[in-house]
């Protein structure tokens, strides 16, 4: 499994949103237009059986048929099946979601993976060419990702829905009849607040422990002014000891934190990368 799926199913336990299966059964009277509006929307998943003369032959998704997940519409491809002759059944049988698809939750989990590593690269130890070991800085991916920090992401992106599903709760207004009963609507949204302060909480105080996602304590580097020069006295990025590339500076704070990659080879400490 991977990390993103594992997330994605953390954050639909989180939201407590695992919606439920349905089956569909569509008989052909040869005037529809492919089209096919299902029971459920939101639909995660779907398979379609064609049905003629007793024999199933099972329909292939993205060539003989399409689903709109999210208004759930069957749209059948094949063109000996538009209109669906008579006599002829389609069978559709998935799943479908209660509040969220899989890419809407994937989009939330993008977002919270993108939060929580913020700034973060992954340096992996290789041997170049010429037989010499370097080591090669990239941006870290959602599939770097630690293992104990996959909850802390899904529980992020939980918050991140549970902000959007909040924001229509907001609209909510509380009901009172003249015969004395009362609809306190209102209270969905409170509870949906508090559920996200601790939601917050809980994340932050995992992340403390771990030193990791926004809040993490980082290390910099103080800058050193000459006497002689009135200028910054270059900061070298550390390096292994078997580590055989070019000394490479770090650039001064604030904005950027990164070390120099652009190779420009400077006049000074005997052409190396300044």
């Amino acid at each position: 499994m991977s990390i993103l799926t594992e997330a994605v199913a953390k954050v639909r336990r989180g939201l407590g949103d695992f919606g439920q299966p349905f089956t569909a059964t569509f008989v052909g009277l040869g005037a529809d237009n492919g089209r096919w509006d299902l029971i459920e929307t939101r639909v995660t998943s779907a398979t379609v059986l064609h049905l003629r003369a007793g024999v199933t032959t099972p329909l292939v998704e993205g060539t003989d048929f399409t689903v709109d997940s999210v208004d759930g519409t069957l749209n059948v491809l094949r063109a000996d099946l538009r209109p669906l002759p008579e006599n002829d059944t389609l069978i559709v049988s998935g799943q479908s979601a209660g509040m969220f698809v899989d890419s809407e939750i994937e989009e939330y989990v993008h977002e919270a993976f993108v939060r929580h590593s913020n700034s973060r690269s992954v340096r992996e130890r290789v041997r170049d060419q010429s037989g010499f070991v370097k080591y090669v800085e990239r941006q870290m991916e959602i599939e770097d990702l630690p293992e104990a920090e996959v909850p802390l992401v899904a529980m992020l992106a939980t918050i991140e829905a549970m902000w959007d599903l909040s924001t229509d709760a907001s609209l909510d207004v509380d009901v009172h009849t003249p015969d004395g009963t009362s609809v306190p609507r209102s209270q969905r949204y409170a509870q949906m607040r508090n559920q996200i302060l601790v939601l917050e909480e809980r994340y932050n105080d995992l992340c403390a422990q771990l030193n990791v996602g926004l809040h993490r304590v980082e290390t910099l580097n103080l800058r050193r002014t000459s006497r002689q020069t009135g200028r910054l006295v270059p900061v070298w990025e550390s390096r292994e000891y078997d580590d055989n590339t070019p000394a490479r500076r770090i650039l001064p704070p604030v904005d950027n934190r990164n070390a120099d990659e652009s190779d420009i080879p400077s006049s000074i400490n005997g052409g190396g990368f300044f």
